[in-house]
């Protein structure tokens, strides 16, 4: 037998065996009677080779396994680690027996099986009997086992199972495969056919699989059947692309099929995932994320391949390979840069646009709660539904005498089940989120004495997403904020509570309150210099000047001159007095200071006054003097700001209040520079409502005049 080709190059070169040479023997048999020699003519195996060289020497080649590391490794040490990680994983599954339990036992023959098949793929390459039978039996029963765990699985997803529900069939071809693999010990001439029909039925029943998948999930879009439909057509594809159809079409396949394999070793562990919870992982955004960094790996592996075979002439199974290494480098690059900028950078691809949505819902609830006890119930009622937990609560931690209390409502077991240790809290920082067994604790806030931690906890092991811990740690960082302005809430709440019981205000009020009286004499005292003194300065020194004048009449004239003056002043004194404190108001009530105050306004004003006064049944001074201050404030806008030609105000009484209208014609002005000049009256008459819980509209905007819509009702 003429040797015309090598799998282990190297090896050849190590015993300086070449191309041309002839095989005599295999184990000191003729290779044409040995069975290990296929009809093809390739040698599978061996122990001792005989080979005559072109010069006629004879050699006698011992095969030893550490001289062939490749073969070692594939059909050895690979399938070793394998069939025991296997058996690892269907030990734990069977022991748990949590899920879906009817297709939970499937998943565990699946995953035996599988194991079978890829441990079998040695010696079955290498022609051994029980190898065979295994390798061809288990290849096809582990693709019947995955159609009957598809139905089980359905079942459980409560989808419509629309194809052969008669599984019993595909077990029975099983048999056949196993009783064909049987025969072809006794008969070596069944070898070809039998891998004809075993690759085939394997072809057959992986598109089966395949349109199972790809028809119910164009019916039934279901996150499960599309990381079935992903986890299932990559690791197949380069199986069936370079063995099976290359050994069905041209008899020569592109790639051995233990290199092959390699790609189905992620099956079992995706249904594994899938099978012990539906949350270890985020489905959406795995399948997102490996579609992405596929597409943009693939076609940069296509342009640096042709890039290197338009500079280098290499043969196709070399171009496969770096082919395969560029694609594989340049994925893992993706993956790990991932990675990188989430642990340093933050940064992370979102698939679930909900999420700024859910923050700012979250925000939006808890940012109106004014109790430390309603904010923590509140998020938690809110993080359970948003992330899926059974529980959700709020635990307190002293660090001086390092006790665990409840901080919201909850049940009292729920502290006694946490296995938490004061170190293990004073250890974890505000922001900061750790995994412990079944749970989760995420630091909320920290004072001098007391820290607040939230515990997230499921009845099943769970695992929260990249996206879900990112998110999580930006609203820590807003219910930070939002802890401490709720106890300074509670604190000032708290002393005034104490200061109504006991008659004894804090120091504080008095001394706000001092400060308020303060800037209204200022303001007062600004206002009287500003016109009754200057006026009174100006009287005396005209007074000054009538000593030096000797003319009787025109002093006389000076005189009367000054005593109008001063009466003027006592009128504007005497409005000063009544806008302070109007003695009407007190003593006729609040219609009779209004049509004063109006008639007031009509003698100094340039526009026209149209006023409705409805009479009001309110015992309240305190609510007749709002009502006259900001009808006063309202006039004094109109007089010196509005340039208004007409003016008018409404007043109606309601049940428990009334309802204030005030527009003019004026020149108006735009309501951002309203709010940013800081106008004291404005600000003043915003206070005045908002004191008695009431509503203020202002609508205004340049050359349009201005509106105020005031409602105050103490039935609100």
């Amino acid at each position: 037998m003429v040797i015309e080709h090598f799998e282990y190059p190297d090896w050849a070169e190590l015993h300086e065996i070449s191309k041309g040479d002839i095989l005599i023997a295999i184990d000191d048999f003729s290779p044409y009677k040995m069975e290990h020699v296929a009809p093809d003519g390739i040698v599978r195996s061996a122990k001792t080779l005989t080979v005559m060289d072109a010069t006629g020497n004879i050699k006698e080649i011992d095969v030893l396994y550490h001289e062939l590391p490749k073969a070692f490794s594939h059909f050895f040490i690979l399938p070793v680690i394998y069939f025991l990680l296997m058996l690892s994983l269907a030990i734990y599954l069977y022991k748990q027996k949590s899920g879906n339990v009817a297709s939970l036992n499937i998943l565990i023959y699946f995953l035996l099986t599988v194991s079978l098949a890829y441990c079998s793929v040695g010696a079955s390459t290498q022609l051994h009997p029980v190898g065979s039978i295994v390798n061809s039996t288990c290849l096809i029963l582990c693709l019947v086992l995955l159609i009957h765990f598809l139905q089980k699985y359905f079942a459980f997803l409560r989808i419509p199972w629309r194809f052969n529900k008669k599984i019993w069939i595909l077990y029975l071809i099983t048999v056949c495969v196993f009783l064909v693999s049987m025969i072809e010990i006794f008969n070596s001439a069944f070898f070809t056919l039998n891998t004809i029909i075993i690759l085939l039925l394997f072809v057959a029943l992986i598109f089966y699989i395949l349109i199972i998948l790809a028809t119910s999930y164009t019916r039934d879009r279901s996150i499960q059947l599309q990381i079935l439909f992903w986890f299932i057509v990559l690791p197949f594809l380069p199986f069936v692309i370079f063995y099976v159809l290359p050994e069905l079409l041209f008899q020569q396949a592109i790639l051995s099929p233990s290199t092959c394999a390699i790609s189905l070793l992620c099956i079992p562990f995706t249904f594994t995932f899938m099978q012990v919870t539906e949350r270890l992982f985020d489905v959406d955004y795995y399948v997102s994320r490996i579609r992405y960094y596929v597409l943009f790996a693939g076609g940069m592996t296509v342009w640096l391949m042709i890039g290197i075979d338009s500079f280098l002439s290499i043969s196709i199974r070399t171009n496969i390979g770096i082919a395969l290494f560029i694609f594989i480098s340049i994925f893992v690059l993706l993956c790990v840069k991932e990675k990188i900028d989430y642990v340093y950078r933050k940064v992370l691809f979102s698939t679930n646009g909900n999420n700024i949505h859910f923050l700012y819902s979250i925000i939006d609830k808890v940012g109106k709660e004014i109790k430390m006890e309603d904010l923590f119930n509140t998020l938690s009622d809110q993080l359970m539904k948003q992330l899926e937990m059974n529980t959700v609560y709020v635990i307190q931690y002293d660090m001086e005498t390092e006790q665990i209390s409840l901080a919201n409502a909850q049940s009292e077991e729920n502290r006694h089940q946490l296995q938490l240790t004061p170190k293990d809290l004073d250890q974890l920082q505000v922001g900061s989120i750790k995994k412990f067994q079944t749970f989760y604790v995420a630091c909320l806030h920290r004072n001098i004495k007391t820290k607040y931690f939230l515990i997230l906890r499921t009845n099943s092991k769970i695992h929260l997403k990249k996206e879900e811990l990112l998110w999580l740690e930006l609203l820590l960082h807003y219910i930070d904020n939002f802890v401490e302005n709720t106890q300074l809430v509670e604190d000032l709440m708290f002393e005034l509570k104490q200061a109504k019981e006991g008659q004894n205000y804090p120091a504080w009020l008095h001394k706000l309150c001092w400060l308020q009286l303060e800037e209204v004499k200022s303001q007062l005292g600004q206002e009287l210099h500003d016109t009754i003194l200057q006026e009174q300065i100006f009287l005396i020194r005209e007074l000054d000047n009538l000593l030096y004048v000797r003319d009787r009449d025109l002093v006389q004239q000076k005189i009367l001159q000054i005593h109008q003056q001063l009466i003027t002043i006592n009128v504007q004194l005497r409005l000063y007095c009544e806008q302070l404190k109007p003695p009407l108001l007190q003593t006729l009530g609040l219609e009779a200071a209004l049509t004063k105050l109006f008639n007031q306004t009509e003698q100094r004003a340039h526009f026209t006054l149209m006023h409705s006064i409805e009479p009001l049944l309110i015992d309240d001074n305190e609510m007749s003097l709002l009502i006259y201050r900001l009808i006063q404030e309202m006039l004094n806008n109109a007089l010196t700001h509005s340039k208004a030609t007409y003016v008018k105000i409404e007043l109606r009484a309601l049940s428990q209040g009334f309802h204030l209208f005030y527009m003019d014609n004026g020149i108006g002005c735009h309501l951002e520079d309203l709010y940013l000049s800081g106008t004291m009256g404005i600000i003043g008459m915003k206070e005045r409502v908002a004191a008695y819980k009431g509503t203020m509209v202002i609508d205004s905007y340049p050359n349009e005049g201005m509106q105020f819509d005031i409602t105050v009702n103490k039935g609100d």
